[in-house]
């Protein structure tokens, strides 16, 4: 630090431009001539130029503090009380910084000091009502935001106009209100000192909004799908889907007729095409049944039986065994309140493994 360059410019900066040059080389006794008082008080001109301005007493043993204090200034500035004096009067210090300045060493008159990190981003935090939010937040424009959420992390999000904007792309879930929160750290990058701030951390909240949503299944001549069987998959990541656990679901049966009591299969499960329980079946036989349904033989319509409560997402049904008679299997997907349509599986499709057979997304 040049202590005295600082000095003459709060010389220049107090006279006006009046003060060029120092006085029996001191510039703050070229100040003091230029008060009118060119004699120092107790051997210092520091302390006459105080007591011109009306300070008397030294603040910490220090009138340099207490210079700066008359401005305004209670912390040092570029880590000196100096450069506090000069910013209170209304100056900027002169300052180089390591690598960004071309002022040859020992040629200049300015004092040095080492940039600065940017002080951390803002996050706007709030509430979502999906699990992959857009997450936006303020920065310096110019710098780029690393963003780190349950595990996932982004890089080079862009500051421009003063605010930052990042649309996750991994799944956050979801609970019931006041919701799931996740904490978002935060930092920016300055790229022309190649400094990185402080972290931020964030609370956000995600509450997942479900609908219900029924899946009704039917055979047109009534023996059930002849050991063919679905599974619904929910986008895990974009383009990833993955297959729903039925059991985790509610799953229920309607009987056409309420006096068969016998054991009703909602999924599927043969340990080697699907393993768990992610197919949903149309095989469950009744065998009090009544005409047009003989004995041994199902019904048409498996109605109200499959109820999923589904998160907002992509969703898909996909064939998981083919079986006999797939040209007689049609499925509706529709709200369970109001029963307004969202899918439906004709039966024009062949059941090969894979084969997907409807999607639709909930909002």
């Amino acid at each position: 630090m040049d202590i005295t360059n600082t000095i003459r410019l709060y010389a220049e900066c107090i006279s006006g431009g009046a003060i060029t040059e120092p006085t029996g080389g001191s510039w703050m006794s070229a100040i003091c001539v230029w008060q009118g008082t060119p004699t120092p008080l107790n051997s210092s001109y520091l302390q006459r130029h105080c007591d011109n301005l009306g300070i008397t007493q030294p603040v910490n043993g220090s009138f340099i503090i207490a210079l700066a204090n008359h401005y305004g200034e209670v912390q040092p500035i570029n880590g000196t009380w100096a450069n506090a004096v000069l910013v209170g009067c209304g100056a900027v210090p002169s300052e180089l910084i390591w690598n960004l300045d071309t002022t040859e060493w020992q040629d200049e008159v300015s004092p040095w000091k080492t940039a600065a990190a940017p002080a951390a981003p803002g996050n706007d935090g709030g509430t979502f009502l999906t699990k992959t939010p857009i997450i936006t937040g303020t920065g310096v424009d110019g710098n780029i935001v690393t963003l780190e959420v349950d595990g996932t992390t982004y890089t080079d999000i862009p500051v421009s106009g003063g605010v930052w904007s990042l649309q996750t792309t991994s799944v956050l879930a979801g609970s019931a209100s006041p919701g799931t929160s996740y904490t978002v750290t935060t930092v920016q990058k300055d790229l022309t000192t190649g400094l990185t701030s402080a972290e931020d951390q964030t609370a956000i909240f995600i509450i997942s909004v479900s609908t219900s949503v029924t899946f009704d299944l039917f055979d047109s001549y009534g023996d059930g799908w002849n050991n063919g069987w679905m599974y619904l998959e929910e986008e895990t990541s974009p383009g990833v889907f993955t297959a729903l656990d039925l059991p985790n679901y509610q799953t229920y049966g309607r009987y056409l007729n309420p006096a068969y009591t016998g054991t009703f299969i909602t999924y599927y499960n043969d340990g080697v095409n699907a393993t768990g329980s992610t197919g949903m079946i149309f095989e469950t036989y009744d065998p009090l049944s009544a005409p047009p349904n003989s004995p041994g033989r199902s019904w048409t319509q498996l109605i109200d039986t499959y109820i999923f409560d589904l998160d907002p997402g992509n969703y898909r049904l996909v064939a998981g065994k083919r079986g006999s008679y797939e040209n007689e299997r049609t499925v509706t997907v529709k709200e369970t309140i109001g029963g307004a349509t969202i899918a439906t599986v004709p039966n024009t499709f062949v059941w090969l493994p894979g084969t997907v057979l409807a999607t639709f997304t909930i909002t």
